[in-house]
């Protein structure tokens, strides 16, 4: 059979001479003349009819040159011809033929040409919410799951020993394929079967042997191509192809503008499939039924977050598919909360975090992968310069403060090497500091483009911010009243006045600012913490004697006592030789709150 990259050729190559004889015939009617036509040519094709027979109707556009008593003009037809597509067009028949000017060439339309559904993204919902039902009342769902067993007894799916990079196959035309013997639980024995023109072939390896979480979705996609495409695949059949292959991720992609038609229509029903089959097999009907059904409360977990992987995790099985897949259809439906779960990889996986519902916008995330952070760094030099600077921290899946507030250092048992990973508060708290990170990327660019466009009055608005700015900073502890924070609150007020930022955003920066100088008293009491461990180990250690008290509270030169009152008893020159010496950071902070807020010291009298 013969292979055409487009529809155009098609018709050029297989009927070129039923064209050229209805244009022939069309002339000597319309002229009463006997004329020749000479190099016709297939210009424009566009279908204007089908039924569900697959009786189709297209009309052609034709460029050809008409010879005349040795004259030759340019001329342009439209020829309307009609086929059945099950026939492989083998009756067609031109019914009508026009002339027109050459400026009025239908344009090309791939998804007419292909007959291809039209469909808006605003439309996929319905479509996928309207297959499940109607596929449930054929039985093919087991309560939330597509029903693969059913498609497998019924001849209409096989597993196969297909190629590493090809998830799944359509069979276009009748076609002897290898396959294996029982389904894809225990036995691995193959046979080969004449596969009638529709059937699905699926990976063994992929989906028998790895139990691919995503075979559900390549089943709902090929399903989707039997119920949407029928006669696109009938056309392709046409076009000499007898076989689709499926989710080639590994294959070689070819640019658009260098794509034939065929590749472009096949990218499209591919596109098209892949946004559906999600809908299909997680139906957005039933996923709001069992997220209102689901009893978990935030409250018996620890951390949100951890309810969050929870709920995906629950999802997922639920509808027999992995919980990427679970929470990529979750995110698709605008539950964006979920984009802190299924972080890392199987043998390094990632605590889970969370942020409260609408923090993210339309493709927003949190999350980055390695490559991705390596491609950012290497082309943004304002991102570069962040990370260079060690305030920042890439933790193997998103970028974050490096600040003991947000991340902590883990050892790992295999190589004794120190690891960073976020701590539970940053888990609890991402949104804010992806609001103060927005903050200060965006500052460079506002103040340069609002001193351009507005020279007069730029000194103006940064004062009149500046001020608001340092009446809130003023209200915080002192530590905390830096020109950082003024800096920082003085160009998110100066954003939400032109409408970059809003009120709430304003708002959660100083909520973060508020926050951070209550860490700031919570660090130095960390710094405290860690003298009293030092303390307990120089005790337990015998390096500082404990003395035996049998009277009152007292304290001698190079002892130790325990308090009635639970302070501990330790003159000051122990106390910054033997202990504060092991603090490297925060000594006089440390000293000042033993001595200020008696958190361990207090001296007392013989």
């Amino acid at each position: 059979m013969s292979h055409y990259e487009s529809l155009k050729d098609y018709f050029q190559e297989e009927h070129i001479e039923l064209i050229m004889n209805a244009v022939k015939e069309h002339i000597s009617y319309e002229l009463k003349v006997d004329c020749q036509v000479n190099a016709p040519c297939v210009k424009s094709i566009e279908c204007i009819k089908i039924d569900t027979l697959h009786n189709v109707e297209y009309e052609l556009g034709i460029a050809a040159d008409i010879v005349e008593d040795d004259k030759i003009v340019s001329s342009s037809f439209l020829l309307t011809i009609r086929g059945n597509l099950e026939k492989n067009f083998k009756d067609i028949n031109v019914i009508y033929v026009r002339d027109i000017d050459e400026d009025d060439f239908p344009k090309d339309n791939l998804l007419n040409q292909f007959i291809l559904p039209d469909w808006s993204e605003s439309e996929m919902e319905g479509l996928g919410s309207g297959l499940y039902e109607f596929y449930k009342s054929h039985g093919l769902y087991r309560k939330y799951k597509l029903n693969i067993h059913m498609l497998v007894d019924r001849g209409k799916l096989y597993f196969a020993p297909l190629p590493e990079n090809c998830f799944g196959r359509v069979i276009l035309s009748k076609l002897d394929v290898e396959v294996i013997q029982k389904g894809y639980i225990t036995s691995i024995t193959t046979r080969t079967i004449s596969a009638s023109p529709g059937t699905i072939l699926l990976n063994y390896k992929h989906y028998g042997v790895n139990m691919d979480g995503g075979l559900r979705i390549t089943v709902a996609h090929e399903l989707i191509h039997s119920a949407f495409h029928r006669a696109f695949l009938k056309i392709l059949q046409l076009l000499g192809e007898e076989k689709i292959d499926l989710n080639s991720s590994t294959g070689n992609v070819t640019s658009y503008e260098n794509m034939t038609d065929i590749q472009k229509a096949l990218c499209i029903a591919e596109w098209q499939a892949n946004e559906l089959s999600m809908r299909f097999a997680m139906p957005e009907t039933t996923i709001k039924s069992l997220l209102d059904d689901m009893a978990f409360t935030p409250y018996l977990y620890d951390n949100k977050g951890d309810w969050i992987q929870v709920l995906i995790n629950t999802l997922a099985k639920e509808y027999g598919v992995s919980p990427l897949i679970a929470k990529s259809r979750l995110r698709q439906l605008g539950y964006d909360y979920v984009d802190g779960t299924c972080l890392g990889s199987d043998d390094h996986r990632k605590k889970p975090f969370y942020f409260p519902l609408g923090t993210l916008k339309g493709n927003e995330s949190f999350v980055i992968n390695r490559s991705n952070f390596e491609r950012v760094t290497r082309e943004n030099e304002y991102f570069a310069k962040l990370i260079n600077s060690g305030r920042y921290i890439f933790l193997g899946h998103v970028v974050c403060m490096f600040s003991s507030k947000y991340v902590i250092a883990i050892s790992n048992s295999d190589n004794y090497e120190v690891e960073f990973e976020l701590g539970d508060y940053a888990r609890l708290k991402v949104d804010s500091i992806e609001q103060v990170q927005r903050v200060m990327g965006e500052l460079d660019y506002f103040v340069v483009k609002l001193a351009e466009q507005n020279p007069d009055a730029v000194k103006q608005r940064i004062k009149a911010a500046v001020t608001t700015a340092k009446e809130f900073v003023s209200t915080l502890p002192r530590r905390s009243q830096s020109s950082s924070a003024v800096m920082l609150l003085s160009t998110a007020i100066m954003m939400k006045e032109v409408g970059v930022l809003t009120d709430a955003a304003v708002q959660r920066v100083q909520d973060w600012l508020r926050t951070e100088a209550k860490s700031r008293t919570s660090m130095s009491r960390c710094v405290c913490k860690t003298v009293g461990t030092t303390l307990s180990n120089a005790i337990c250690s015998g390096r500082l004697p404990i003395a035996k008290q049998y009277g009152p509270p007292f304290w001698t030169a190079d002892s130790a006592f325990v308090a009635v009152d639970d302070s501990l008893n330790v003159n000051k020159d122990i106390l910054e030789d033997e202990l504060l010496s092991d603090v490297l950071v925060g000594r006089d902070t440390a000293l000042t709150y033993l001595t200020d807020e008696n958190v361990l010291f207090s001296e007392k009298k013989r």
